[in-house]
């Protein structure tokens, strides 16, 4: 799983730093890049996932349709601070839940590797 979330945390970090350095069509075309992935991890993860979690990244979703809207919306005219300052924290509730799920999915695999049996190399 972990291994699903690492593209979305790079993306949701470029987007982060295309909307602050006010790349925002850039952005906007990291935030198509990146807008299926909660649902393509929700779907293929399905059974693994807590309530909390499936939760999260329907958030997840529902933050990047608004970011996608309000991106769209800066192609054709300048958005103000307040959309600005609404883009930022949506973005960054993208990011946070990549970062916290990577963190449990990494987690549950260090328990799973601590269950194996120990390996030497030979030499």
């Amino acid at each position: 799983m972990a291994e699903d979330m690492n593209p979305g945390i790079k993306l949701a970090a470029e987007i982060t730093i295309l909307i602050e350095t006010g790349k925002l069509e850039l952005a906007l075309s990291k935030c198509n890049d990146l807008f299926d992935l909660p649902n393509q991890i929700r779907a293929r993860w399905d059974s693994d996932l807590t309530v909390e979690s499936k939760n999260r990244w329907l958030a997840a979703h529902e933050q990047l349709d608004s970011m996608h809207k309000v991106l769209s919306k800066s192609v054709h005219s300048e958005l103000d601070q307040k959309e600005l300052n609404a883009l930022r924290r949506s973005c960054m509730r993208v990011r946070t839940t990549f970062a916290e799920d990577y963190g449990s999915a990494q987690r549950l695999l260090d328990g799973v590797r601590s269950l194996l049996p120990y390996r030497r190399s030979c030499d």
